[in-house]
């Protein structure tokens, strides 16, 4: 009777436990759940504005993450709810980051930088035949 009662105690806690372990960020059949769904559209959001600014309007990367300081805010406010400062450091980091990655990419892009004009190489003169030492055998030698 008491092995009953404990095993029914035992289930009913793996049960507990179980449950606890699902967390809230589980969505069912592997599909994203609303929290990484919220996180990549911040993500998503940031880097497009990133880019406009360097492409459009052909800002520094100084100057085009202070211009998508709002997007970065969000995309703080997702992925940073307990306001940790050295998670929102190092997000402000990334945005700078990313836009000097976006502004490089830009001012070397083909459209923007001409090809130097490609120089044809004059044909290399003909070797004339070598003359080689014949060769000696060890025993040969004096």
């Amino acid at each position: 009777m008491a092995t009953v009662r404990y095993s029914v105690l035992a289930a009913g806690l793996l049960g507990f436990g179980l449950s606890a372990c699902a967390g809230y960020d589980l969505a069912p059949f592997g599909a994203e759940s609303l929290t990484n769904q919220a996180i990549n559209k911040a993500y998503k959001d940031r880097d497009a504005c990133l880019e406009a600014q360097v492409n459009i309007n052909g800002a520094d990367a100084p100057t085009a993450a202070a211009g998508c300081r709002t997007q970065t805010k969000k995309l703080d406010s997702v992925t940073n709810p307990h306001r940790d400062a050295m998670v929102s450091a190092a997000i402000q980091q990334d945005s700078e980051f990313r836009a000097v990655r976006y502004a490089s990419r830009g001012r070397t892009s083909p459209t923007t930088v001409q090809a130097a004009p490609v120089m044809q190489a004059a044909p290399p003169a003909p070797l004339a035949p070598a003359q080689a030492a014949p060769l000696q055998s060890i025993a040969e030698q004096p």
